[in-house]
């Protein structure tokens, strides 16, 4: 079994203008990721906004990735705000096919104690079958609960295996330099995409990217840069793309660049998030039209 790395993309969740889901257009986003050079995609994500889907619509759409996966490894976003869908899901996703799992904590309840996420993971972790790769989510911004470095090592020390890596989405590139010091052979993915290039500098083994749905090659040129002055030019180019989206709301304007930029059809989000206003969309193409250098699918 291939070692999960590199550049996947936490890739964007189409639904139709109706709100439902629409698995027929995952193919022609996967072959553009791929054509990218990307190493995989991350389903029902925070940019998938997988809590906005049951339980089923999530497994649908894993499914359709999968049959179109073309070389692109599959990690599925399992996590839920309880334990039990947590296992039902992350069961169903391995038997599914997924090539691993991220899992959130719970992120319902504010704050609970160290001892108790430790505990939901440890009974999560115990309850899958050996072989599976679990990457710990670390989003405190989301999910008001961070990853404790006592929560990992107790679940390494039990689990060294299962627990299998961790995405950092604190946007805190020393403490992501901390997680790779204090859990050695711990597999750490950079989840701020201002931070690919200092997160592989950090120790990073890869980098989970939401732009990358727009602009995979951008994302992959800052992790493959042979040096440090080659990678410190390829992220100011990621982050002068993800300029044009500053201050638009985030998953809308995703799905609206996918239509500008990457060519292809029309995707919504679904409720409570809403689709770009007319003069959100007007103001985006108004900042496409002033990038130097504008990547188009051919």
């Amino acid at each position: 079994m291939d070692e999960l790395q590199g550049v996947f993309v936490a890739m964007a969740t189409p639904f139709r203008a109706d709100g439902r889901l629409a698995p027929e257009m995952v193919g022609e986003h996967l072959r553009y990721l791929e054509a990218g050079g990307l190493d995989g995609v991350l389903v029902s994500g925070t940019n998938g906004e997988g809590p906005a889907m049951s339980l089923g619509e999530r497994l649908q759409l894993l499914s359709a990735v999968l049959a179109a996966r073309g070389q692109l490894q599959v990690l599925m976003c399992s996590g839920c705000a309880n334990l039990p869908d947590t296992i039902r899901l992350s069961r169903e996703a391995l038997a599914l096919g997924a090539d691993g799992l991220l899992i959130q904590p719970p992120f319902y309840f504010r704050a609970p104690a160290a001892a108790g996420v430790t505990e939901y993971y440890r009974r999560l972790l115990a309850a899958l079958r050996p072989g599976a790769r679990v990457l710990l989510y670390h989003i405190p911004s989301v999910t008001s609960v961070p990853i404790a470095h006592e929560t990992l090592r107790a679940l390494r020390a039990e689990f060294p295996e299962v627990c299998y890596g961790l995405k950092d989405t604190g946007g805190d590139v020393a403490a992501t330099a901390e997680y790779v010091r204090q859990h050695p052979g711990l597999r750490v993915f950079n989840g701020a995409d201002g931070l690919v290039a200092a997160g592989r500098a950090a120790g990073c083994v890869g980098a989970i990217s939401a732009s990358g749905n727009v602009w995979p090659e951008a994302a992959v040129a800052v992790w493959r840069a042979r040096t440090a002055e080659e990678r410190a030019a390829a992220q100011a180019r990621l982050d002068a793309l993800r300029g044009v989206a500053e201050g638009l709301p985030p998953y809308a304007v995703t799905k609206a660049l996918l239509v500008e930029v990457a060519g292809l059809a029309p995707r919504a989000v679904r409720p409570p998030l809403a689709d770009l206003t007319d003069g959100e969309r007007a103001q985006l193409r108004a900042r496409l039209a002033r990038l130097e250098t504008r990547p188009v699918r051919s």
